[in-house]
């Protein structure tokens, strides 16, 4: 089971992350991650850098709903309370799972 980041540790995330870091932010398994990774179908950009991948932070917390302030860190704010974002992972089978479990 994936445990979700919190506030504060998606706060100290660095600017570059690996994949199975990126799938647990987006809770996604580490298998998973990879197999996205590798069919190109991961939810933001990811970079191979030979055998391994990594993937930018900045477009991951975008992918959430969550935008840098001026300083450059992570703006944690939820811009609609009511209606916040869901984050969608395609897992290549034509099937868009929502990582909100209540609307799978």
């Amino acid at each position: 089971m994936v445990t979700p980041f919190t506030l504060t540790q998606l706060q100290a995330l660095p600017p570059v992350l690996d994949i199975e870091t990126a799938g647990r932010v987006l809770l996604v398994g580490r298998t998973k991650s990879h197999e996205l990774a590798r069919r190109g179908q991961f939810p933001v950009p990811v970079l191979r850098l030979g055998k391994a991948y990594r993937v930018p932070t900045a477009p991951l917390l975008a992918h959430l709903g969550i935008t840098p302030t001026p300083d450059g860190g992570p703006d944690l704010r939820i811009t609609d309370p009511i209606n916040p974002p869901t984050p969608q992972v395609n897992d290549g089978d034509g099937h868009n799972w929502s990582q909100d479990r209540r609307t799978a």
